[in-house]
């Protein structure tokens, strides 16, 4: 019968197990359905002069970062604490 190359076939295995060892070694098994540490209120009450001229943009890339950090930071580090210490540090520009 005709031959069927399978190298490929077992570097895409290698790959679908090195990431899950990944998402075992971050805790991420459940991160797909965690809700924000931080609600749009809070968000809302941190940058009480948002972007003015376009505030659904800016409010948009706070919600993109928080998520961003939650699955970026292993959980034992999550915290709401820190999640504002870096949302202040990384938009300081935005807190005036």
């Amino acid at each position: 019968g005709p031959q069927v190359e399978t190298t490929l076939g077992d570097e895409v295995i290698a790959a679908g197990r090195d990431v899950m060892h990944g998402i075992r070694a971050f805790q991420l098994m459940e991160d797909y359905n965690m809700p924000p540490l931080l609600n749009g209120n809070q968000i809302k009450a941190m940058f009480p002069n948002m972007n003015k001229n376009n505030p659904a943009t800016f409010f948009g890339e706070l919600i993109k970062e928080v998520l961003r950090w939650q699955t970026a930071t292993p959980k034992a580090l999550r915290t709401e604490a820190a999640l504002v210490a870096g949302l202040k540090n990384k938009f300081k520009d935005q807190l005036q």
